[in-house]
């Protein structure tokens, strides 16, 4: 099972991998509600940010959760993603690096993307789309050989 925001609308969605039969992707579809995404990455610490504990404040309540790359026995998304519900931005985010360090970020907009790297400043991420984002059929073809192997059979 893969957890993430496959269709970059705020919510996780989840592929399941099955043995036997066809895969699934449970694709959630949109909320009206405020999200926050954030990737991050680490510079003292891990690369992938593995371990940073991300906490949102919004209307005086906190939003905990921590970048991981696993959840239970399935790989999920790095991506940490907030549900923000009827409210319009994050009032600061509060980010616990692997390293130890502490860094505290200001006010940010519901419904957008973020990208933090450790020790700097917290970047809105602009993302363009040329035509779907998400494909509609997936297929897997036939294997071909490799031209750079050496053993090579013949055809």
């Amino acid at each position: 099972m893969l957890v993430g925001d496959i269709d970059n609308d705020g919510d996780p969605d989840v592929y399941v991998i099955n043995e036997g039969t066809h895969n699934r992707l449970y694709a959630n579809g949109g909320s009206p509600h405020g999200w926050l995404r954030v990737t991050a990455r680490g510079v003292i610490s891990n690369p992938d940010a593995i371990g940073a504990r991300l906490t949102a404040w919004v209307g005086g309540r906190s939003y905990l959760r921590e970048v991981n790359g696993t959840a239970g026995m399935s790989y999920s998304s790095r991506v940490t993603l907030f549900g923000l519900g009827e409210a319009p931005r994050v009032d600061s985010l509060v980010v616990r690096w692997p390293s130890g360090a502490i860094e505290t970020h200001g006010s940010v907009a519901a419904n957008t993307p973020l990208h933090l790297v450790e020790g700097g400043a917290l970047t809105a991420v602009v993302e363009r789309s040329v035509g779907a984002s998400v494909p509609l059929q997936m297929v897997l073809s036939d294997a071909y050989s490799n031209p750079f192997n050496e053993c090579r059979s013949a055809l």
